[in-house]
């Protein structure tokens, strides 16, 4: 079995929300994925789960 990495403990997440639209030959999807968290701490690097995933566009806003 592999090793998972477990998420950082200082992120806190708030809440989630998703959209997915699946291709109609099922083969394939896009996600829309917002997460809004809290972090306990500061830090340089934020890690997130991504196996086989391919990612095209990643928006961090601090605003909050």
């Amino acid at each position: 079995m592999a090793d998972v990495r477990r998420l950082l403990q200082d992120i806190i997440p708030e809440r989630y929300q998703l959209a997915i639209d699946i291709a109609g030959d099922g083969q394939s999807f896009q996600l829309l994925e917002r997460i809004d968290f809290e972090l306990a701490r500061e830090s340089a690097e934020l890690t997130f789960h991504a196996v086989d995933l391919e990612l095209t566009r990643v928006v961090l806003d601090g605003d909050r």
